[in-house]
């Protein structure tokens, strides 16, 4: 039950307090990004991709920074 339920997760696994509060001011954020990576892969000249091609498009839109770094 506590693998299926981020929540559950959190609360259970109290020795992850820094990464808790951590990911609490973060994660907002990646969303966010994410979202809107997927809105200028998924617009009206690209009504017809794919779930598995857009994930991947958005995947590289957003690691792209990274890439150079490694």
């Amino acid at each position: 039950m506590v693998d299926e339920n981020p929540l559950l997760f959190w609360k259970i696994n109290v020795q992850f307090e820094y990464l808790k509060k951590k990911s609490q001011s973060t994660l907002p954020v990646a969303v966010e990004c994410m979202f809107s990576t997927m809105g200028l892969i998924l617009n009206g000249k690209r009504s017809r991709i794919g779930l598995d091609k857009a994930n991947a498009i958005s995947f590289i839109y957003d690691s792209f920074a990274f890439l150079d770094m490694v």
